[in-house]
């Protein structure tokens, strides 16, 4: 009897450090961690294996929920760099109209 299987679907970068994409998919046979996929012509890993599919898309979510918060604790640091550097240069015109 074939056992359907609820699988969580990522796509990573090539180091593995990013999630590019996520998917829930009910699939027909049983799969493990690591299983590669392709849907639509894109390689999917499955990263998430669940009882149900409510719990593989929570997982899913807090995955992605991650992934968010570093990306925008990047861009805060990266947007706080320019504003610095912005910030420089505008108090070195000042203090040249200023002389």
């Amino acid at each position: 009897m074939i056992k359907e299987t609820h699988v969580g679907l990522v796509i990573m970068n090539s180091d593995n450090t990013e999630l590019i994409e996520a998917r829930y998919v009910n699939s027909k046979w049983e799969r493990e961690l690591g299983d590669v996929m392709t849907i639509d012509n894109k390689k999917y890993r499955v990263g998430v294996i669940g009882d149900t599919r409510n719990d593989v898309i929570q997982y899913l979510n807090k995955i992605i929920k991650g992934q968010n918060k570093i990306v925008r604790r990047q861009q805060r640091i990266a947007n706080a760099k320019a504003n610095a550097h912005v910030n420089k240069i505008f108090a070195d015109i000042l203090n040249d109209i200023n002389l």
